[in-house]
């Protein structure tokens, strides 16, 4: 089993039986829709977790040590900001979208490249 940091129960959401972190799909392909709910749903996204009723997000699951960029498929992807919730820091969008995840790959490679962002610290950054 992969490790994974479920964060804290801090959101509205938590402790609803339902996971709210959008790291996680369930089983029919969705997902939480809001990015500020990442790590703040602890007790939920275990439990489902641990029964198998979710998984981590193919982008998210993919990493192993190095950052998967994904693609420049979003709508605001070579734009010079990186609009990948994943990131943070200077050069990441003001306003992110679980949809740009993995989308904005150039934007945030260079800006990752440059020391300018870094990978969320959930997320392993």
């Amino acid at each position: 089993m992969q490790a994974v940091d479920f964060g804290d129960d801090s959101s509205q959401w938590a402790r609803d039986g339902e996971c709210d972190d959008w790291r996680f799909v369930r089983a029919d392909g969705s997902s939480a829709m809001l990015v500020e709910d990442m790590g703040t749903d602890r007790s939920d996204c275990m439990e489902a977790w641990r029964s198998g009723e979710v998984t981590l997000h193919p982008v998210i699951g993919e990493m192993t040590g190095q950052v998967n960029f994904g693609d420049n498929s979003g709508e605001w992807a070579n734009d010079g900001e990186c609009d990948d919730p994943r990131f943070l820091g200077n050069g990441v969008a003001a306003l992110l979208l679980v949809e740009s995840l993995g989308r904005d790959a150039a934007d945030c490679w260079l800006l990752v490249s440059q020391g300018e962002i870094q990978l969320h610290p959930l997320l392993g950054g």
